[in-house]
């Protein structure tokens, strides 16, 4: 298989110059909060992102933008090795997308390897930029989901994220190459991760946004970040909600009218004195209100997440039942069995001696 450049003539060409120069590193490290240790340098006169040197890889500000911190993600490290391309070749959304399904399995005590994205995804050429791959979803139910189309968001690099990239050093010895290479991703589909896909698609949606997966507040508890996830999911999610809350409120610019209004409320509040008590009331019930009302849905979105969570620990209990008496079905260990004794023990326990 040959680096990109050497089939340039045939497929494409090398891409565009780096926009990133030398003087701009320290303010690249400061923006994201790379560490001093991570060599970062940028591209020679006659560099491109393709060119690959042993030790080095590309890395784009899109995908620091996604939390890169310096280090390879063991999720992306492995789908890079097994399809054999540079990690580099991925675009932007995808390395964010297994960044957050990394991130998820961690919450949520899960083990997701290769087999689990190969049953929930498939692999593509990009058709608009030539030698990169992205994630696309096999079916209508991914492992994460996106924002919807016209939500902040769904699209956050742009157009234009392959003109802003530095050489980074990585650890040495890597299973996947550092120069580009056209691969074959034409894969089938991986039974084997089917059973870990579909107890990962009974977590509640929202506990599957890549918005919050890749938010700091997710991040925090998992080892994308050098840490172990410590506290429960919900917890995590209670967390997120009130950062984003906080957000918002400190962003929020009220209409026009609204406006209008509270300049001639204050207006009539200069005149009369009890005319400010009744409006600085009226403002305290209004916060209160919704105080409540958000205390309210997350109160219910906790309930919600206890009664998923006790539905997914049933199917589990359930599917391991399962797997044992079909292993004592095969064994031949049945002689312990006694199924008239476990029918009346149902009857009992579900109240069907009412029923005989």
């Amino acid at each position: 298989m040959a680096p990109l450049r050497r089939l340039r003539s045939c497929f494409f060409d090398d891409g565009p110059r780096s926009e990133i120069r030398e003087g701009d590193l320290d303010n690249i490290r400061r923006k994201y909060l790379i560490h001093p240790s991570v060599g970062m340098r940028s591209q020679t006169e006659f560099e491109r992102a393709p060119d690959g040197v042993a030790g080095e890889v590309t890395i784009y500000e899109a995908y620091l933008e996604a939390c890169f911190w310096g280090v390879i993600h063991s999720l992306i490290d492995e789908v890079s090795s097994f399809f054999g391309f540079c990690p580099s070749q991925l675009t932007p959304l995808t390395w964010r997308t297994l960044m957050a399904i990394q991130v998820l399995g961690e919450l949520h005590g899960f083990s997701i390897v290769v087999h689990e994205i190969l049953y929930s995804y498939y692999f593509a050429l990009l058709a608009n930029k030539d030698g990169f791959y992205h994630l696309r979803s096999c079916d209508s139910v991914p492992l994460v989901e996106e924002p919807s189309r016209g939500v902040r968001g769904n699209n956050p690099f742009g157009d234009g994220w392959n003109s802003r990239y530095v050489f980074v050093k990585i650890q040495e010895p890597v299973d996947y190459p550092t120069s580009w290479r056209t691969v074959d991703v034409s894969r089938q589909v991986s039974f084997a991760g089917e059973a870990v896909a579909k107890l990962i698609m009974g977590i509640p949606r929202r506990f599957r946004w890549v918005t919050f997966l890749v938010s700091r507040e997710a991040l925090r508890h998992s080892c994308v970040w050098g840490n172990v996830a410590r506290s429960l999911a919900s917890v995590i999610f209670d967390e997120y909600q009130k950062v984003k809350a906080r957000k918002r409120r400190l962003s929020y610019i009220p209409p026009p009218r609204l406006a209008r209004a509270a300049l001639s409320a204050r207006g009539l509040s200069s005149i009369s004195s009890t005319s400010a008590e009744i409006m600085l009331n009226r403002d305290l019930l209004a916060d209160a209100h919704r105080r409540l009302t958000s205390e309210k849905l997350l109160l219910r979105g906790q309930v919600q997440d206890m009664m998923a969570c006790r539905d997914l620990l049933i199917q589990q209990v359930r599917a391991s039942a399962r797997w044992e008496l079909m292993k004592e079905w095969l064994e031949k260990c049945v002689d312990h069995w006694n199924p008239k004794e476990e029918y009346w023990c149902h009857l009992f326990l579900f109240g069907g001696f009412n029923h005989r």
